[in-house]
C-alpha cells in the first residue's frame, strides 16, 4: 500500500552496500517509482519518500560523505535553501565539509542546484574552501576584513565563482558511478540503445 515508503526504508537499511542499493533501485523503478537524485536542498541522510510514487536519494548513500556532514547540511538548510556553493560552505560547520566531501557531493549530482554544472562546481570547491577558511581564521583572530566593521557576526562573503563548460556525458556518468556505486542520471549505452 505504501511502495515508496517501503522502498525508501529498504534502501536506507542497506545504504552502505552499493550492490544491494543498485538492486533495490532497479526494483523500485520496476515498480514504477521515480528515484530523484541526491540534492543538498532536498535530501536527508537516508532515502525518503517525497510523494506516493517518488523517492529522494539519501545523502548518506554518497561515498565519502559521512553522517556528520549530512546532519550539518540538513541543520544549516533549516534557515532556507542554499543559494550557491559558497552559501553552503559558510552555513555548515567548516570541520565537517571538507574538500573530499564537497567533491563527492558535486560528482554525485547533489550540488547541481547550486551551480551551472558539475565541472564548474568542481572548479569552485577549492576557491570556496579557501575563502571560508580565511574568513574563519579572521573571525577566530578577532579581526575584520579590510572593509568589515567590528561586528562579531560572520560578514557577508562575496567571491567570483569560476564557471566552465560541462564535462562530457561519459565523465559525468563515471563520476556518478564512483560516488554512488552506479549510474543514476543515465547510462553510457543510452546514445546507442536504439
Amino acid at each position: 500500500h505504501y511502495p515508496a515508503e517501503v522502498m525508501a526504508a529498504v534502501l536506507s537499511s542497506d545504504m552502505d552496500n552499493t550492490d544491494k542499493v543498485t538492486g533495490f533501485l532497479d526494483e523500485a523503478r520496476a515498480m514504477g517509482l521515480t528515484v530523484l537524485p541526491p540534492d543538498v536542498n532536498e535530501s536527508a541522510y537516508m532515502f525518503c519518500a517525497t510523494k506516493p510514487d517518488t523517492i529522494r536519494y539519501g545523502l548518506g548513500a554518497v561515498k565519502g560523505v559521512g553522517r556528520g556532514a549530512c546532519e550539518a547540511i540538513v541543520e544549516a538548510r533549516r534557515a532556507g535553501p542554499f543559494k550557491d556553493l559558497l552559501d553552503l560552505a559558510q552555513r555548515c560547520d567548516g570541520g565537517r565539509l571538507n574538500r573530499r566531501v564537497l567533491e563527492a557531493l558535486a560528482q554525485a549530482g547533489a550540488l547541481d542546484a547550486l551551480g551551472r554544472n558539475r565541472a564548474s562546481l568542481m572548479l569552485q570547491v577549492p576557491e570556496v574552501l579557501r575563502a571560508t577558511d580565511q574568513l574563519s581564521k579572521e573571525l577566530a583572530a578577532g579581526q575584520a576584513s579590510l572593509f568589515g566593521g567590528v561586528d562579531t557576526a560572520a560578514p557577508a562573503l562575496r567571491i567570483d565563482l569560476p564557471e566552465c563548460d560541462e564535462w562530457p556525458i561519459r565523465r559525468v556518468l563515471d563520476a556518478e558511478r564512483d560516488t554512488l556505486g552506479h549510474y543514476l542520471s543515465g547510462h553510457p549505452f543510452d546514445p546507442y540503445r536504439e
